[in-house]
């Protein structure tokens, strides 16, 4: 799939396995999530679930669906404004500071990452993060824990 296509004045989201429920957490209208970004990339393995089924048709053209790995996402560098890995971090996956970096070289400069992860991946993720040039929050989400983080 290729890359979107930028613009200064544009909002362009990616969302990084979200499993079942895109946009988790966002303010709903009849169900589907609002988007308020002007471009939403999903990365999953499966989008014929009725969450993006219905984002797709309620936002058209503004929702995308990509393929992927995300130690090596299929976009150009400086791409997007924000980013949400959803997929709860945990075990010692050697991959984890791989994916962040790959995360970071995808994000457009003074955009922000938001990362759902398992507590005890937290010391690890906001070192990288602040190698990375990142400053970040906690909330915790019932047993995970959201890290936000911005240039």
């Amino acid at each position: 799939m290729p890359p979107p296509k930028t613009s200064p004045k544009k909002t362009y989201t990616l969302e990084i396995a979200p499993g079942l429920a895109p946009l988790r957490g966002r303010q709903r209208e009849n169900g589907v999530p609002v988007l308020w970004e002007d471009m939403y990339v999903a990365l999953n393995h499966d989008f014929s679930k009725p969450g993006f089924v219905q984002l797709k048709e309620q936002y058209g053209n503004r929702v995308q669906f990509a393929q992927g790995r995300v130690n090596e996402l299929p976009f150009a560098d400086n791409t997007f404004n924000h980013v949400m890995y959803s997929r709860a971090l945990g075990g010692d996956s050697p991959l984890v500071p791989r994916d962040l970096c790959e995360i970071h070289r995808v994000v457009k400069q003074r955009g922000t990452i938001d990362i759902r992860m398992k507590p005890i991946r937290f010391g690890e993720i906001s070192g990288i993060m602040g190698a990375l040039g990142y400053d970040g929050n906690v909330t915790r989400d019932g047993s995970k824990i959201i890290g936000s983080f911005r240039q």
